[in-house]
């Protein structure tokens, strides 16, 4: 499928798609719907909770996957991080970060590997503390 026409049907679909009222869909949807700077340089979103591996293993889920139809990639992993209040939160916060991190890294390994026309493939986390979203390239694969 043409990669415009894929961005303009994936696109409407989140846009429509208000009745999450889980984090992780919200976070989703905030990322296609609300201009992101940092992913200025992909501009079209070719899948959405891409699947690599039938096992669906760490190194073949991934939520977006952004493009800018010449071989460039961008592979974001996102999460929301809690906002409970206990002790033991603030060691939790620190694992979901690390956490969504080397999980971009993998998916962009893997995205790598499944797609031959890639030039390069942009490992990117997005991550929402308390209402604030923060993305990130962690890593860049480059052919």
């Amino acid at each position: 499928m043409d990669p415009t026409r894929r961005d303009a049907v994936l696109r409407a679909y989140l846009t429509g798609r208000d009745w999450d009222r889980d984090p992780g869909a919200r976070l989703v949807r905030r990322l296609v719907t609300e201009a992101q700077p940092t992913l200025i340089q992909w501009p079209l979103l070719v899948e959405l909770h891409w699947v690599a591996i039938a096992s669906r293993g760490p190194e073949g889920v991934g939520d977006l996957v952004f493009s800018d139809a010449h071989g460039h990639y961008a592979v974001v992993e996102s999460t929301a991080l809690p906002e409970a209040d206990d002790r033991a939160l603030p060691r939790r916060r620190a694992t979901l970060r690390t956490s969504v991190r080397h999980r971009a890294i993998d998916h962009a390994t893997a995205w790598m590997k499944l797609t031959p026309d890639a030039r390069s493939v942009a490992a990117v986390t997005a991550v929402e503390d308390r209402g604030v979203l923060k993305l990130t390239v962690e890593y860049e694969f480059r052919r």
